[in-house]
């Protein structure tokens, strides 16, 4: 295993938390190099000079690109008590086990270490939930959020605008705090700027394109194959490798009531 991905990436030592964010086209593996991530960490729990209480989160949206974490990880589905919620499939509806929680500090305590740990929520209180953690938990926590221009969309205005300033400040404490986040875009310019340079660490697949604050050239992007990754952070940079995974094509339809989560 390359050593900047076992050694800062996969890492729970004196370096905190990490952010990263994985670029690349529709299909590039985006998804899947997330999940294979998610599935090294948890794999890593018992050792002795890792932390055995780690809680591993998955913001879920309507594309429930969580399957593909079916048969590697158990997961858990947690769903706003005001919200409704039906999944879909081309053949019927699944059938889906869901815990419900009525505030943030109750998500949190029906979570799991011992699991994938899907949450819904709107994209205010997604924000919000990064900040509580924050402040509330002191023990190791990883979040993936597929399609992080829901929370940090480039141009915005408006509220949305302060949604891009609070995620920025999460993710500058993100080290600090032991938090780790795995966030993926289809292109880093759909993020806006200031919170892109606030990653620490960035994940090329092909299509993506570089970024001024990684070495990553684009001639070693367009010499990706299927399955190929560049990492860098900071000035450290390497080649990667991960499978792909593959779930059920589910899609959830979710309605989420007015009353706020607090």
């Amino acid at each position: 295993m390359p050593k900047l991905m076992k050694k800062k990436i996969l890492s729970r030592g004196d370096l905190g938390g990490i952010s990263l964010l994985i670029s690349g086209n529709l299909g590039a593996g985006k998804t899947s190099l997330t999940a294979d991530i998610l599935k090294r960490l948890y794999n890593r729990r018992d050792r002795d000079d890792r932390p055995s209480n780690e809680r591993f989160f998955w913001r879920g949206r309507a594309t429930c690109q969580w399957t593909k974490m079916d048969g590697v990880i158990d997961k858990r589905i947690l769903v706003p008590d005001t919200a409704s919620i039906e999944f879909y499939k081309d053949e019927g509806k699944p059938e889906v086990d869901l815990w419900r929680f009525n505030t943030l500090r109750e998500l949190w305590e029906l979570s799991s270490p011992d699991c994938l740990n899907v949450f819904y929520l709107p994209v205010e209180r997604l924000i919000d939930f990064l900040e509580w953690i924050e402040e509330e938990v002191f023990d190791w926590t990883t979040v993936a959020i597929d399609e992080a221009s829901d929370i940090s969309p480039y141009g915005a205005s408006g509220e949305k605008y302060e949604w891009t300033q609070r995620v920025a400040d999460v993710l500058k404490e993100t080290r600090k705090t032991r938090i780790s986040i795995i966030a993926n875009s289809q292109d880093f310019s759909d993020i806006q700027w200031f919170v892109l340079r606030k990653f620490m660490a960035y994940g090329f697949l092909q299509g993506s394109r570089p970024v001024s604050t990684s070495p990553i050239w684009r001639s070693a992007i367009r010499g990706l194959d299927d399955g190929e990754a560049w990492i860098s952070m900071g000035n450290e940079f390497e080649k990667i490798t991960f499978p792909p995974y593959k779930g059920e094509d589910i899609r959830a339809k979710i309605k989420y009531s007015e009353d706020r989560v607090e």
